[in-house]
């Protein structure tokens, strides 16, 4: 599946991933936007990342991606892509505790311009809450929000820069 890269997170995790070769890697391809094989009106397609949490079981995010029309931004013609990831969980035989999905919401809007090859923005959001019961009960709220811009940094409110002469 070609990619293009962009900076962005997808799906939710308790205690997995890490600094090993596969996580990395995970990271890798997370950070890029997957793009389909062919161009079309009804196209879909999806991107999969398994979270193994140890003695409890794997929670799996599916990607489903969709090429939502066009845009006109900024003078360009953009192409809008629709994400929307769901977790899904599939406990191990005999868990020391068991894990279950109470509430869950991913949803994303990537603009891609395809004159340059690239990105152009993308704004997303998550929520969920998952509940794990077993010697001890706990409960994970996650609320994630997520926008990234093409092109340079906006300068900081004259309040947080640091090098400019302060006058009195």
């Amino acid at each position: 599946m070609p990619q293009v890269g962009a900076s962005r997170r997808q799906g939710f995790g308790i205690g997995g991933g890490g600094f090993d070769e596969k996580g990395i890697k995970e990271m890798l391809v997370k950070s890029v936007l997957p793009l389909p094989e062919t161009a079309g009106k009804d196209v879909t397609w999806t991107q999969s990342f398994e979270n193994k949490i140890p003695r409890i079981g794997t929670q799996v995010a599916e990607t489903t991606f969709s090429l939502a029309g066009t845009e006109k931004q900024d003078g360009k013609l953009l192409a809008k892509i629709q994400a929307v990831t769901e977790l899904f969980f599939e406990p191990e035989e005999n868990p020391r505790a068991d894990l279950e999905i109470m509430e869950q919401e991913a949803t994303a809007t990537f603009y891609f311009d395809p004159r340059a090859g690239h990105m152009v923005k993308a704004d997303g959001m998550q929520k969920a809450q998952m509940e794990i019961s077993g010697d001890q009960e706990l409960t994970q709220s996650i609320t994630e929000s997520m926008s990234m811009r093409l092109g340079k940094s906006p300068d900081k409110p004259a309040a947080e820069k640091t090098d400019a002469p302060q006058e009195k």
